[in-house]
């Protein structure tokens, strides 16, 4: 019963790990900045990558955008500021807020320590 569990375990990770390749990527979209940004949306043809860009008043904007243009000089006439800190990157979902990021990694953890525990024990 013990393997059969294992197997399970071991084939949904591996599944979860792979399941989106060949998808179009998904990035947070909140323009206000106002909140915990939860709105998810697919990118078009046009964008490759997703932004985050904190403003530095608290306000953070997340959307998709082009990886070519993840530039300082670009994101500050875009953005209208010059105080600000952004990151680029180009897997689902990975222009969340800190807290979103941090809670998805506790997920993560906390699935492998169960995984381990099972296998140990």
């Amino acid at each position: 019963m013990k393997t059969l569990v294992t197997t399970v375990l071991i084939a949904t990770f591996v599944l979860t790990l792979f399941s989106h390749f060949g998808a179009a990527l998904k990035c947070y979209q909140c323009l206000d900045g106002i909140g915990p940004c939860k709105t998810n949306v697919t990118c078009s043809g046009g964008t490759d990558s997703c932004i985050l860009v904190n403003l530095g008043t608290g306000r953070n904007i997340s959307t998709c955008w082009k990886y070519s243009n993840c530039k300082i000089d670009f994101i500050e006439k875009e953005f209208k500021t010059g105080n600000f800190h952004f990151h680029c990157c180009q897997k689902d979902l990975c222009n969340g807020s800190p807290i979103t990021a941090g809670s998805k990694m506790v997920l993560g953890l906390t699935s492998v320590l169960i995984a381990i525990q099972m296998l140990c024990f």
